[in-house]
C-alpha cells in the first residue's frame, strides 16, 4: 500500500470511527431523556396511588414550580386530570390514570430496550473501526521511510 493511499484509508477509517462515536453519544443523550421520562411516570404513578390512599380532605403539598409548594387539601379522590398531549387534558378515574401511566412507562421501557440494542450494535462497530484504524496506522508507520 502506498503512503498516500494508506493515509487516505486511515483518514476514512478514523472519520468512520468518529461518526459511530457521534451516533453513540446521540443515543446516550436519548437514553438519558427516556430515563428521565420514565422516572417522571413512575413518580406520578406513586403520587397518584398515595393521593388515592390518603382520601378526601387530606392535606397535600402542591408543587407550584421552582421547588416551591402551597398547602392544599384533596377535594376529589375519584378523578384525575391527565395531559394527553398538545395542551389537551382529560378527566380519568384514578385507576384509569394509573393504567395510562403504566402503559406510557411500558412504551418508554420498550424504547429504552431498543436504544440499548442499537447502542450494543454501535459499540461493536466502534470496536471494529478502532481495530481498523490501528491496523492502518501501524501499516502506514511501517511503510513510512525512516527519518
Amino acid at each position: 500500500m502506498s503512503a498516500p493511499s494508506g493515509d487516505a484509508a486511515l483518514r476514512r477509517a478514523a472519520a468512520n470511527l468518529e461518526l459511530v462515536r457521534g451516533q453513540m453519544e446521540a443515543l446516550a443523550r436519548q437514553a438519558e431523556t427516556l430515563q428521565a421520562a420514565l422516572e417522571d411516570m413512575l413518580r406520578a404513578r406513586e403520587t397518584l396511588q398515595r393521593t388515592k390512599d390518603a382520601g378526601v380532605g387530606s392535606e397535600l403539598l402542591l408543587p407550584i414550580g421552582a421547588n416551591s409548594f402551597v398547602v392544599g387539601s384533596l377535594k376529589d379522590a375519584e378523578t384525575v386530570i391527565v395531559g394527553v398531549g398538545s395542551d389537551v387534558a382529560i378527566e380519568l378515574t384514578f385507576p384509569a390514570a394509573i393504567g395510562r401511566l403504566n402503559a406510557r412507562a411500558k412504551m418508554i421501557e420498550d424504547a429504552e430496550r431498543g436504544l440499548a440494542e442499537r447502542m450494543a450494535q454501535l459499540e461493536a462497530q466502534a470496536e471494529a473501526h478502532s481495530r481498523r484504524v490501528q491496523e492502518l496506522y501501524d501499516a502506514t508507520q511501517q511503510a513510512a521511510p525512516p527519518g
